[in-house]
């Protein structure tokens, strides 16, 4: 199972709505319950309280309520995150998906993302 491959790796979940992201969380396990997944509700949050280097990959979404996750993306490239970075939208659209491109990120998604994406990326 690529989850238990890729434990050891942190994924940085910036999004207000953490329940969209259960199917990051192997079995039934609540969310925040993974020690592997750390959730932040804003911007502000994950810089805060995040070590930059620390993280497997960095998921935010393109809509926080304090800054845009294009803004964030670039303020943890300028501060030296070298971790891949997701943008994701609350639903696909074309304009997030070309934003999200031209601001360096790695990776696009619209919810729901799935897990096999990100344990693999991790």
């Amino acid at each position: 199972m690529i989850w238990e491959r890729r434990v050891r790796s942190t994924v940085y979940v910036v999004d207000p709505q953490s329940d969209d992201y259960v199917n990051l969380v192997p079995g039934n396990a609540n969310v925040g319950s993974n020690p592997n997944v750390v959730f932040f509700r804003s911007g502000q949050d994950a810089l805060r309280s995040a070590d930059v280097d620390q993280p497997g990959m960095w998921v935010i979404n393109v809509r926080l309520p304090d800054m845009s996750g294009t803004d964030l993306h670039s303020v943890l490239k300028t501060r030296g995150c070298k971790a891949p970075i997701a943008l994701v939208g609350d639903e696909y659209s074309v304009e997030d998906e070309m934003t999200a491109r031209c601001a360096g990120a790695e990776m696009y998604f619209a919810k729901p993302i799935p897990q096999q994406v990100l344990t693999a990326t991790a």
